[in-house]
């Protein structure tokens, strides 16, 4: 199984480059018209089918001090976002439930694995049922797959940690 770091219109730093060598992980750059939701699809495209784990990265940032990679399998790994506008806006497509703010995942860093490829699947047919309004929204600055990846994640009750 393969480990891999994608870095979604991220320039890829010294940093970076060491991490993934320090770690023996794989390492891609997408350009950042790309969509977070898509991953699993464009690294099968890319040949890259026996994936276990991915860090997908979408902001720049240092790579984290430890090995994330050794984290369980099945959890999502996230840093937590202070500000998220989209709690607001999304709660509506969702008979206005309201998520905890202090259990929200910014998308900056996010720690996937290859069990997360439904949970990004049925972001994908929501997005295509109301996409005209959640582009939108996106379109008014709203950080819409941030804000679908945490409603998902709590509907689904998928396990998620806060680094």
């Amino acid at each position: 199984m393969n480990n891999v770091v994608v870095l979604l219109g991220v320039t890829p730093t010294k940093e970076w480059v060491d991490y993934c060598q320090k770690h023996e992980l794989e390492f891609y750059n997408l350009p950042s018209d790309v969509s977070k939701l898509y991953v699993f699809d464009l690294l099968f495209q890319s040949d890259v089918t026996n994936v276990d784990k991915i860090l997908l990265v979408t902001k720049d940032c240092l790579p984290p001090n430890n090995n994330l990679f050794k984290k369980d399998k099945g959890t999502i790994y996230g840093y937590h976002v202070d500000e998220q506008k989209e709690n607001k806006y999304l709660s509506e497509y969702f008979y206005n439930f309201q998520l905890d703010d202090k259990l929200y995942l910014d998308d900056k860093i996010l720690l996937i694995d290859s069990s997360h490829k439904r949970l990004l699947d049925s972001i994908k047919i929501m997005y295509k049922e109301f996409h005209e309004d959640l582009v939108k929204l996106h379109q008014s600055g709203i950080n819409v797959e941030r804000g679908l990846i945490n409603y998902f994640i709590h509907i689904f009750n998928i396990q998620f940690e806060i680094l």
